[in-house]
């Protein structure tokens, strides 16, 4: 079975605190009820010591590419896309299908 991998990795800016990431938690707890065909979304630290600051990163996998075209327009994803902007830094997106 092939599964559609979504990743992406986040280097903030300073202001995201605990408060912040905890919000984030939300957004993700909330997109993994509300879509359908998520396999599972994680918010994830990452534990790289060769991470070049991108030191968070969302973990999604999907049923399908059409799961994941219909998340990325989720009112869900949007709102937490909105939200995360203002602290991000940089990212890198990677979206795949594997076995």
């Amino acid at each position: 079975m092939s599964v559609f991998y979504h990743v992406v990795m986040m280097k903030y800016r300073d202001g995201a605190d605990a408060a912040f990431h905890e919000k984030v938690q939300e957004y993700c707890q909330a997109i993994q009820e509300a879509c359908a065909g998520v396999l599972s979304y994680d918010y994830a630290t990452n534990k790289a010591t060769r991470s070049q600051g991108y030191d968070f990163a969302i973990l999604a996998r999907f049923e399908s590419e059409d799961h994941h075209d219909a998340y990325q327009i989720d009112p869900n994803h949007v709102a937490m896309k909105t939200f995360m902007a203002t602290q991000i830094e940089k990212m890198v997106v990677l979206d795949c299908t594997a076995s």
